[in-house]
């Protein structure tokens, strides 16, 4: 059963008719870009896990640290930094939850060869994780990235989100048909995703939701201003030199 989240596009859709309005942009451009943007502000504005709480009530208390000089290379004489293993204190949380997951599956769920190798993977899994519903977007900001020529500005870059493995969201770019309605979808299965036992499944709808509808408001004002500025006086002045 897919989730179903409500959303308010009306601000949006309107923002973007009069917008469109004032643009010589081709129809299919112009909605795959604005597709393009919402996608992007999702991946912003999506509440995001504070990653050292997670590591903490995991049971991290440290990380190591190496120094290396280079010695040979355009970089010689430098010194690089190295993070090391994870520091763990002795019967965390993590090591419990791989232990009630080895009970009820028969298996740890995560690699390592010792308990000590499985407790730091479970941890950096876990902290990877802690943006996993904003960073179902990225998925469709990459699908599109690639489709509009003319890009909205602020576009370029997302923070706070990194995607890590398969993308876990898609999009479908609007094209040119006969048909009298053009669209372009977004995608984020993120928040479909079954977790490993003993974890259970939360609710991501409410951060889904939230996320998405400050994604369509903050890409609704960008176009408003827009249109603003296409409208001024003195715009209008200087374009018709």
């Amino acid at each position: 059963m897919r989730p179903t989240i409500t959303i308010d596009t009306s601000r949006w859709k309107a923002a973007a008719i009069a917008l469109k309005e004032t643009s010589s942009r081709t129809c299919v451009d112009f909605i795959n870009g604005q597709a393009l943007k919402v996608a992007v502000e999702a991946v912003r504005r999506t509440d995001k896990a504070n990653r050292a709480q997670i590591a903490h009530i995991l049971g991290q208390t440290g990380q190591g640290v190496s120094f290396k000089q280079v010695t040979r290379g355009k970089n010689k004489g430098q010194m690089r930094t190295r993070r090391g293993g994870l520091e763990v204190k002795e019967n965390s949380f993590a090591e419990r939850i791989l232990g009630a997951r080895f009970r009820d599956t028969g298996s740890w769920g995560v690699k390592g060869e010792t308990m000590a190798e499985r407790v730091s993977n479970l941890i950096k899994s876990r902290v990877r994780s802690a943006s996993f519903i904003a960073a179902g977007w990225i998925g469709a900001r990459n699908v599109l990235w690639s489709q509009v020529r003319q890009k909205p500005a602020g576009t370029q870059s997302m923070q706070g989100a990194r995607q890590v493995g398969r993308p876990k969201g898609t999009a479908t770019p609007a094209k040119f048909t006969m048909n009298s309605i053009l669209s372009a979808t977004i995608v984020n299965s993120a928040f479909n995703t079954n977790p490993k036992a003993p974890s259970i499944k939360g609710d991501a709808g409410p951060v889904a939701t939230k996320g998405l509808q400050d994604a369509l408001n903050a890409a609704a004002d960008d176009m408003i201003a827009e249109l603003e500025r296409r409208l001024n006086p003195d715009f209008k002045r200087v374009s018709a030199k």
